[in-house]
């Protein structure tokens, strides 16, 4: 899908998806809600990941490409290894549904400044 409409817009759009998981996790614990969430959900990493490691790639010198590779993958495990804890935190002080609203909020943080750093690039990078 990226090498049709660019790297920026799908990973964009599975930000997107992903707030709007959390958004569906809000509404109701009840079955089928959280199964459709989860739909969402999943889509949204579908989207983000392989863009997202396409876009390293494509933009990084073939020497460099590596590294780039590894800090990426290492920042994704560092999100997961902090993430969960400050979820949890914000759990125990607040309520389950704040933890949710950071869902939702900062995947559109994130889609901010993905914007605001990419527009730089004179065009969406594509694979050739």
């Amino acid at each position: 899908m990226s090498d049709k409409i660019g790297y920026l817009k799908v990973m964009l759009i599975g930000l997107l998806l992903i707030a709007t998981a959390f958004g569906v996790f809000l509404i109701s614990f009840e079955a089928p809600v959280p199964m459709i969430g989860m739909v969402f959900l999943g889509l949204g990493h579908g989207l983000i990941f392989p863009s997202s490691a396409g876009a390293v790639k494509e933009k990084t010198k073939g020497s460099e490409s590596g590294v780039a590779t590894g800090i990426f993958y290492a920042l994704i495990v560092a999100g997961v290894a902090i993430g969960a804890p400050i979820s949890g935190h914000v759990y125990d002080l607040y309520a389950g549904q704040t933890t949710l609203l950071l869902g939702v909020i900062v995947p559109l943080i994130v889609a901010t400044i993905l914007i605001l750093l990419l527009r730089n690039f004179n065009k969406d990078p594509k694979p050739k």
